[in-house]
């Protein structure tokens, strides 16, 4: 059982705006996906270029100083910290790497790596997910 007073975290405050910088970044990557559909792929890629530069604000300046300072004890608590880091930065990395490779180049280029995208987005969610869990675990009454 995790004990709230022996977790060195973020302030509550820099927690709170960090969650809706995240959710943010949830329109951002849904608006993005509208434009998918619409066939703007250019305005797709662009939404998805800023949404991966703002999820890296928020991993340097708030999910990485946060993730170093827990003190982890094996326990349901730790596993879902430990497994939304991973997650969160393999995610950031494909992320990363299907910005960088697409270049600002034609959107043929990307259909390639459609599987690649799903499989980030899929890890984001999951990421997400589990950084709620953590920040509902961490911030209010409930404990997992």
């Amino acid at each position: 059982m995790l004990v709230k007073s022996e977790v060195r975290c973020v302030d509550p405050l820099l927690a709170q705006i960090n969650l809706a910088f995240q959710i943010a970044i949830l329109v951002v990557l849904s608006a993005s996906l509208l434009l998918k559909r619409k066939r703007m792929l250019f305005l797709h890629g662009v939404g998805m270029l800023m949404a991966m530069i703002l999820n890296a604000v928020s991993l340097i300046l708030v999910m990485i100083p946060s993730s170093l300072a827990l003190n982890y004890t094996l326990n349901t608590f730790s596993s879902i910290a430990i497994l939304h880091s991973s997650i969160g930065t393999i995610a950031e990395a494909l992320a990363v790497w299907l910005v960088a490779s697409w270049r600002l180049q034609s959107p043929k280029y990307c259909a390639r790596r459609r599987k690649a995208m799903r499989v980030t987005l899929a890890l984001w969610l999951g990421a997400l997910f589990m950084g709620i869990l953590i920040y509902v675990t961490l911030y209010t009454n409930f404990i997992l």
